[in-house]
């Protein structure tokens, strides 16, 4: 019986490294930024299923939303807000916050249409010092995220961050090319 699960649980973290593996590897390879944050998200999904889920870009004091999924009407693309301190945590820690009942946490800021979100992961994305945004996953299910969950969507996030670089990087050539 041990052996079995042993087996299965081996298993499990091959098909979990092979996602990590085609994930960065899909990241790699998309210079458009708006295909980017697609692709993002649909790794995300794979690595640690979400019912909600939002990419945010940091600059000063200000995270925005650049992509969303499933997300209320509430909420839209190029929307900004100030640096909470459930952003700030997460970006001074550099580790994933995951909320078992994001609704009794205390990082967790009740927004309007948000009552839904149970389970509540916040991954920061950094490349070096640099911090370039946030990644949330949302779950209608309290603690629908686990430790596991948050490893490899930090690992995921790291690897977001640098090719979120490359394409404003490659977007910014083009548009410098463009112009010239």
């Amino acid at each position: 019986i041990e052996n079995a699960r042993l087996f299965e649980l081996e298993h499990h973290r091959r098909n979990q490294a092979e996602i990590l593996s085609q994930a960065t590897s899909a990241l790699a390879n998309t210079l458009d930024i708006d295909s980017l944050y697609e692709n993002m998200l649909d790794w995300l999904q794979k690595i640690a299923p979400y019912d909600s889920a939002s990419i945010m870009l940091h600059s000063g004091n200000m995270e925005r939303f650049v992509a969303m999924r499933n997300l209320p009407c509430t909420f839209q693309v190029g929307q900004t807000f100030p640096m909470t301190k459930k952003w700030k945590q997460v970006a001074d820690s550099r580790r994933p916050y995951i909320a078992d009942d994001a609704q009794q946490s205390e990082y967790f800021e009740k927004w309007e249409d948000t009552s839904y979100i149970r389970g509540w992961m916040c991954i920061a994305m950094y490349i070096q010092d640099k911090l370039i945004g946030f990644i949330n996953l949302d779950s209608k299910t309290p603690g629908a995220f686990t430790e596991e969950h948050g490893i490899l969507a930090q690992t995921f996030g790291n690897q977001a961050a640098t090719a979120i670089e490359t394409a404003r990087l490659f977007e910014l050539d083009q548009k410098r090319r463009k112009n010239a």
